[in-house]
């Protein structure tokens, strides 16, 4: 059997991704890289949203190994045998950000920290209309997360310094986008961008 090797724009991501022409069944599988989209109708794989890639690579050899995560994916399981796996010397992790907490570290711990009950509730109401919810607050980072969705979002949360207002952020030196007080939440920025970013 012969195939037909090539490259087109990933239909997820729009990145590079491979297709796979082979010329005796007529079907065409894909995969991306860069965002782990793959779709192989040979082998009666339907297209998932993709959860990201990780690249293996064992001793002494040149060759990978590439796991394509989707929905499906066992992450506790696959966590395990990563890290109990002696042979790697390579496991190169390409996830979506609000993937990545759970996959490296498991679930973080629920619960609203230092943050009073009413600024929670004021959280919580700034979330709702994107069915979001509030799952941790740890220190400085905010954990949210979708009821129909895997993952966790995360964000930097913190109390200004003398006062009863706290403002979460993207992480990393981001602006502001949401400030809450007892007074309410007050959006700073397109808040539904930035829960998408997160």
């Amino acid at each position: 059997m012969s195939s037909v090797i090539d490259t087109t724009a990933c239909p997820h991501c729009g990145g590079t991704a491979t297709t796979d022409f082979q010329t005796r069944t007529g079907f065409e599988s894909v995969w991306c890289e860069r965002c782990g989209y793959w779709h192989d109708p040979a082998r009666g794989q339907e297209a998932r949203a993709p959860l990201g890639v990780l690249t293996l690579r064992v001793q002494a050899s040149v060759a990978t190994q590439t796991c394509f995560l989707d929905q499906g994916t066992d992450l506790d399981g696959l966590r395990a045998k990563v890290l109990a796996d002696e042979t790697l010397t390579q496991a190169a992790l390409r996830l979506a950000p609000h993937y990545r907490t759970e996959f490296l570290h498991g679930e973080p711990q629920g619960g609203r920290g230092a943050m009073p009950p009413e600024i929670w509730d004021h959280l919580t109401a700034a979330l709702a209309p994107f069915e979001e919810l509030p799952h941790a607050l740890v220190e400085h980072t905010l954990y949210t997360r979708h009821p129909d969705q895997r993952g966790y979002r995360v964000f930097t949360c913190w109390q200004s310094e003398g006062t009863h207002r706290w403002e979460v952020s993207l992480p990393g030196d981001e602006p502001t986008v949401l400030m809450l007080s007892p007074a309410g939440a007050f959006p700073l920025r397109d808040f539904a961008s930035a829960l998408h970013s997160a």
